[in-house]
């Protein structure tokens, strides 16, 4: 987008949990590559990357130093688009995931109350 004169503007969509196979990089990997090769563009970014489900660690750390960057909870997909209709799955899988027992513990009640 540097090629260009005037401005320009990228939107990615990213999720966490992507980097399922060997080698796959998730969204530490375009924190980075942004922060190390385009320092001057601006940033806007879901506050919520700071959950342990996405992985973005330090580079999300570098990425807070830049003065370009803006962190808005406005930003945050919170529903997977895979399982818009089933949000309580995802929301259990993650509860189990992070070992927070009473959380998978109500979603599950949650889950178990949706199903006919």
């Amino acid at each position: 987008m540097d090629r260009h004169k005037d401005w320009a503007a990228v939107v990615c969509l990213v999720g966490g949990g992507q980097e399922i196979h060997r080698g796959e990089a998730g969204i530490d990997a375009w924190l980075a590559a942004v922060n190390s090769r385009f320092p001057d563009w601006r940033m806007h970014i879901s506050s919520k990357l700071t959950d342990s489900e996405y992985a973005a660690g330090r580079a999300l750390e570098a990425v807070r130093q830049q003065p370009g960057t803006c962190f808005d909870d406005c930003l945050h997909l919170a529903v997977s688009m895979r399982s818009f209709r089933a949000e309580n799955v995802s929301a259990i899988v993650k509860a189990l995931l992070d070992c927070e027992r009473q959380q998978a513990r109500e979603t599950f009640h949650k889950l178990a109350a949706d199903i006919p």
